[in-house]
Protein backbone atom coordinates (compact mmCIF):
# COMPACT_ATOMS: atom_id res chain seq x y z
CA UNK A 1 0.00 0.00 0.00
CA UNK A 2 1.15 3.72 -0.80
CA UNK A 3 2.28 4.84 2.61
CA UNK A 4 0.88 8.65 2.30
CA UNK A 5 -1.44 10.45 4.85
CA UNK A 6 -4.28 9.67 2.19
CA UNK A 7 -3.86 5.45 2.76
CA UNK A 8 -4.29 6.49 6.52
CA UNK A 9 -8.24 6.11 6.51
CA UNK A 10 -8.04 2.61 4.58
CA UNK A 11 -5.86 1.16 7.42
CA UNK A 12 -8.96 0.22 9.70
CA UNK A 13 -7.09 -2.52 11.47
CA UNK A 14 -3.93 -0.93 12.44
CA UNK A 15 -6.21 1.79 13.88
CA UNK A 16 -8.00 -0.81 16.21
CA UNK A 17 -4.31 -2.22 17.73
CA UNK A 18 -3.65 1.30 18.73
CA UNK A 19 -7.71 1.73 19.94
CA UNK A 20 -7.49 -1.23 21.98
CA UNK A 21 -3.99 -0.99 23.43
CA UNK A 22 -4.75 2.65 24.78
CA UNK A 23 -7.95 0.88 26.43
CA UNK A 24 -6.20 -1.60 28.01
CA UNK A 25 -2.60 -0.43 28.18
CA UNK A 26 -3.30 3.38 28.74
CA UNK A 27 0.15 5.00 29.65
CA UNK A 28 -1.23 7.35 32.55
CA UNK A 29 -4.03 6.26 35.51
CA UNK A 30 -5.97 9.25 34.99
CA UNK A 31 -6.27 12.76 33.69
CA UNK A 32 -7.50 15.79 35.40
CA UNK A 33 -11.27 17.33 34.94
CA UNK A 34 -12.94 19.97 36.48
CA UNK A 35 -16.28 21.72 37.19
CA UNK A 36 -15.12 24.68 36.15
CA UNK A 37 -16.55 28.14 38.09
CA UNK A 38 -19.97 27.01 38.20
CA UNK A 39 -21.60 23.96 39.82
CA UNK A 40 -22.63 21.07 37.77
CA UNK A 41 -25.41 18.43 38.17
CA UNK A 42 -24.36 14.96 36.93
CA UNK A 43 -26.91 11.98 36.43
CA UNK A 44 -25.90 8.70 38.09
CA UNK A 45 -28.63 6.42 37.84
CA UNK A 46 -31.78 7.70 39.22
CA UNK A 47 -30.19 10.03 41.19
CA UNK A 48 -28.99 13.56 40.55
CA UNK A 49 -25.69 14.42 42.02
CA UNK A 50 -24.33 18.34 42.74
CA UNK A 51 -21.15 19.09 42.30
CA UNK A 52 -19.72 22.50 43.33
CA UNK A 53 -17.88 25.15 41.15
CA UNK A 54 -13.96 24.37 40.83
CA UNK A 55 -14.42 20.37 41.89
CA UNK A 56 -11.34 18.47 40.68
CA UNK A 57 -12.72 15.09 38.53
CA UNK A 58 -10.35 12.02 38.09
CA UNK A 59 -11.93 9.10 36.21
CA UNK A 60 -10.59 5.71 36.72
CA UNK A 61 -9.91 5.22 33.40
CA UNK A 62 -9.04 1.93 33.53
CA UNK A 63 -12.31 0.94 35.46
CA UNK A 64 -14.45 2.65 32.63
CA UNK A 65 -11.99 1.45 29.58
CA UNK A 66 -12.84 -2.26 30.76
CA UNK A 67 -16.44 -1.94 32.44
CA UNK A 68 -17.95 -4.99 31.65
CA UNK A 69 -21.50 -2.88 30.65
CA UNK A 70 -19.52 -1.71 27.61
CA UNK A 71 -17.04 -4.01 26.99
CA UNK A 72 -18.58 -7.48 27.65
CA UNK A 73 -17.58 -10.67 29.50
CA UNK A 74 -14.25 -10.60 27.16
CA UNK A 75 -13.32 -6.81 28.32
CA UNK A 76 -9.52 -8.02 29.81
CA UNK A 77 -8.79 -9.67 26.71
CA UNK A 78 -6.76 -7.86 24.14
CA UNK A 79 -8.84 -8.09 20.81
CA UNK A 80 -8.38 -5.63 18.20
CA UNK A 81 -11.02 -6.94 16.37
CA UNK A 82 -13.89 -5.59 18.57
CA UNK A 83 -12.75 -2.09 17.21
CA UNK A 84 -13.79 -3.34 13.42
CA UNK A 85 -17.45 -4.07 11.43
CA UNK A 86 -16.89 -5.28 8.22
CA UNK A 87 -19.44 -3.44 6.05
CA UNK A 88 -19.60 -5.71 3.23
CA UNK A 89 -18.95 -9.11 1.96
CA UNK A 90 -15.32 -8.90 2.01
CA UNK A 91 -13.13 -9.39 4.53
CA UNK A 92 -9.74 -7.84 3.18
CA UNK A 93 -9.43 -4.78 6.08
CA UNK A 94 -10.28 -2.18 3.41
CA UNK A 95 -14.13 -2.24 3.67
CA UNK A 96 -14.40 -2.19 6.81
CA UNK A 97 -15.77 0.41 9.55
CA UNK A 98 -14.40 1.88 12.79
CA UNK A 99 -17.10 1.42 15.69
CA UNK A 100 -17.20 4.30 18.01
CA UNK A 101 -17.19 3.54 21.61
CA UNK A 102 -20.22 4.42 23.71
CA UNK A 103 -19.28 8.17 24.90
CA UNK A 104 -17.54 7.95 27.81
CA UNK A 105 -16.50 4.66 28.17
CA UNK A 106 -13.24 5.04 26.00
CA UNK A 107 -11.06 8.37 26.80
CA UNK A 108 -7.39 7.94 25.85
CA UNK A 109 -7.37 11.24 24.65
CA UNK A 110 -9.74 12.63 26.86
CA UNK A 111 -12.85 14.26 25.34
CA UNK A 112 -14.72 17.31 25.15
CA UNK A 113 -13.65 20.88 24.06
CA UNK A 114 -10.45 20.14 26.35
CA UNK A 115 -9.65 16.90 24.50
CA UNK A 116 -6.06 16.17 23.25
CA UNK A 117 -5.47 18.67 20.39
CA UNK A 118 -2.96 16.37 19.00
CA UNK A 119 -5.47 13.03 18.64
CA UNK A 120 -5.32 12.89 14.80
CA UNK A 121 -2.13 13.43 14.73
CA UNK A 122 -0.86 10.66 17.41
CA UNK A 123 -3.43 8.19 15.41
CA UNK A 124 -1.56 8.55 11.76
CA UNK A 125 1.94 8.53 13.34
CA UNK A 126 0.93 5.10 14.74
CA UNK A 127 -0.57 3.40 11.69
CA UNK A 128 2.01 4.89 9.90
CA UNK A 129 4.90 3.44 12.18
CA UNK A 130 2.96 0.22 12.44
CA UNK A 131 2.61 -0.02 8.51
CA UNK A 132 6.13 0.39 8.05
CA UNK A 133 7.00 -1.88 10.48
CA UNK A 134 5.01 -4.68 9.77
CA UNK A 135 4.88 -4.03 5.62
CA UNK A 136 7.78 -6.17 5.02
CA UNK A 137 8.39 -7.85 8.28
CA UNK A 138 6.37 -9.67 11.06
CA UNK A 139 7.10 -10.08 15.04
CA UNK A 140 7.69 -12.85 16.83
CA UNK A 141 8.50 -13.87 20.34
CA UNK A 142 11.61 -15.37 21.52
CA UNK A 143 11.01 -19.08 23.22
CA UNK A 144 12.48 -19.65 25.80
CA UNK A 145 14.42 -23.45 26.59
CA UNK A 146 11.93 -25.78 26.37
CA UNK A 147 8.93 -23.56 25.52
CA UNK A 148 6.43 -23.88 23.23
CA UNK A 149 4.76 -21.03 21.69
CA UNK A 150 1.51 -21.30 23.89
CA UNK A 151 3.73 -21.24 26.97
CA UNK A 152 5.45 -18.44 25.36
CA UNK A 153 2.29 -16.25 24.40
CA UNK A 154 1.43 -17.28 27.95
CA UNK A 155 4.63 -15.77 29.53
CA UNK A 156 4.34 -12.72 27.75
CA UNK A 157 0.70 -12.08 28.51
CA UNK A 158 1.71 -12.31 32.70
CA UNK A 159 4.64 -9.91 31.69
CA UNK A 160 2.11 -7.60 30.27
CA UNK A 161 -0.01 -7.45 33.00
CA UNK A 162 3.02 -7.38 35.67
CA UNK A 163 3.36 -3.37 34.65
CA UNK A 164 2.88 -0.75 37.11
CA UNK A 165 2.84 3.56 37.26
CA UNK A 166 6.57 4.98 37.65
CA UNK A 167 6.04 7.94 35.67
CA UNK A 168 3.95 6.77 32.90
CA UNK A 169 2.67 2.98 32.59
CA UNK A 170 5.78 0.52 32.05
CA UNK A 171 6.51 -2.98 32.14
CA UNK A 172 8.36 -4.45 35.20
CA UNK A 173 10.35 -6.84 33.85
CA UNK A 174 10.97 -5.76 29.84
CA UNK A 175 14.04 -7.84 29.85
CA UNK A 176 12.20 -11.28 30.01
CA UNK A 177 10.54 -10.78 26.62
CA UNK A 178 12.44 -11.18 23.35
CA UNK A 179 10.76 -9.86 20.44
CA UNK A 180 12.75 -10.57 16.97
CA UNK A 181 11.80 -8.87 13.82
CA UNK A 182 11.21 -11.82 10.61
CA UNK A 183 10.85 -10.72 7.02
CA UNK A 184 7.97 -11.84 5.42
Amino acid sequence: MEQNYFSFPKLKRGMAVMLETLRLYYPLLTFTKSTGNAPRTIKYGSKDLHLPPNTMILPNLLGIQSHPRYWGSDRLLWRPSRWTISSSYQNDGLTEELWTAPKGSYMPWSEGPRGCSGKKFSQVEFVAAMAGLFHRHRVEIVKEDGENQEEAEKRVKELLDDSAMVLLLQLMKPEKVGLRWVRK
